[in-house]
């Protein structure tokens, strides 16, 4: 049996599988009935700070009406010493479906796994590249 930290990777490899897969509903249960989700680097319009698994569920199914093809890939992730925490690097790419514009993203996310259930998400890209595919 692997690590917590690989565990709690492998938790967000899922979470970002189903997203891919356009399995929203799916990636939500994943996530803890009081999951903290937060963009503190997204532009004002476009930030978003929701507690919640329902929230959640509703920002990640606003993914799915807003891009074509989004996916998330796991490029590297940093396992916290406390058995929860993870900071992982990851991309993303798509396409804007009101616009046809590509969108591809570099992020930082740390979040928390407890119990195999994502706790927290707290999300770091840079919101210029979104607002120049949604412009």
């Amino acid at each position: 049996m692997g690590s917590q930290g690989e565990r709690n990777a492998d938790v967000i490899r899922t979470v970002f599988a189903r997203v891919s897969a356009g399995e929203y509903d799916d990636a939500a249960e994943l996530c803890a009935e009081d999951i903290e989700f937060d963009t503190p680097f997204a532009s004002e319009d476009r930030a978003i700070h929701v507690v919640g698994r329902g929230p959640v569920r509703d920002v990640l199914n606003r993914v799915g009406s807003t891009f074509d093809g989004f996916v998330f890939e796991v490029d590297t992730t940093y396992p916290g010493v406390d058995g929860e925490t993870i900071v992982v690097e990851y991309h993303s790419r798509g396409t804007v479906k009101r616009n046809g514009k590509a969108y591809a993203n570099r992020y930082v996310g740390i979040f928390r796994v407890r119990e195999g259930a994502v706790v927290l998400w707290r999300e770091y890209y840079n919101p210029e590249v979104l607002t120049s595919a949604m412009a």
